[in-house]
């Protein structure tokens, strides 16, 4: 069986280990990418804990204004501190924090 090998000659270009960079002039436009404003609050999602979740007055630690029950739809979920502590307001007009993880949108 014959053995084929690539000819290799001088000429060829080599291949350099530094990045090549492109330098763009002051003139040079360049596209900017779209700006997409995601909505900061959703309008409704429900409770989804089996053994209620406590909506607070400040996330983590704060005091328990009620513990909302399994299934309990909640209005205007803000989400501008997610994802871990959410602002709610219940039909009820209680407004509180509550953990984002007991939560399903709706």
């Amino acid at each position: 069986m014959k053995t084929n090998y690539k000819n290799f000659s001088n000429n060829e270009p080599k291949k350099s280990k530094e990045p090549i960079l492109e330098t763009l002039s002051e003139e040079t436009e360049v596209a900017e990418s779209p700006v997409i404003d995601e909505p900061k609050v959703i309008k409704n999602a429900k409770v989804n804990a089996a053994t209620g979740l406590r909506l607070r007055r400040t996330p983590v630690d704060g005091e328990t204004i009620e513990v909302l029950k399994d299934g309990t739809v909640l209005e205007d979920v803000d989400l501008e501190n997610a994802p871990e502590w959410l602002m709610v307001t219940t039909k009820d007009g209680f407004t509180g924090y509550v953990m984002s993880k007991y939560l399903k949108q709706i």
